[in-house]
């Protein structure tokens, strides 16, 4: 529904539907089966939390609140970086990575509208060394 009210440029619906979203998404973090609650690991964020947070910080640059965009996109990468910490790679969705990077590259582009450009610049050069590092072949023995 966000979507719908985003590509009608009715952004304060769209906010208003990512928000309660947010919500649901909060209470209702990911299923976990039955052998993970009986070994007491701690909840797991839902993963659409961090799509959520993501596009209200959208919302936001949209509407040229780049320092509440910024809040957004931090956030989401926090949520991101504790589901990480908490399940396993395999269980990861298959865009994970992609998102991490897009939420990073978000975060530097909201410091630049900051006028924040050494932040930026820092965030900008981290990503283009994790992406390098991340292509490159694993040397051989």
């Amino acid at each position: 529904m966000a979507g719908v009210h985003f590509h009608r440029d009715k952004l304060d619906a769209a906010l208003a539907v990512l928000v309660e979203s947010e919500d649901h998404f909060r209470k209702h973090g990911q299923q976990q089966d039955q052998q993970q609650q009986n070994h007491h690991q701690p909840d797991v964020p839902h993963w659409d939390l961090v799509k959520c947070l993501q596009h209200q910080g959208l919302v936001y640059r949209m509407q040229e609140e780049f320092e509440s965009a910024l809040v957004e996109y931090q956030e989401a990468l926090q949520v991101m970086n504790s589901i990480s910490i908490i399940i396993t790679s395999s269980m990861l969705p298959d865009d994970a990575e992609t998102r991490r990077q897009s939420l990073q590259m978000d975060i530097a582009d909201m410091h630049a509208a900051l006028d924040e450009p050494d932040e930026a610049l820092e965030l900008y050069e981290t990503i283009l060394k994790e992406d390098r590092e991340g292509r490159e072949e694993p040397s051989v023995p």
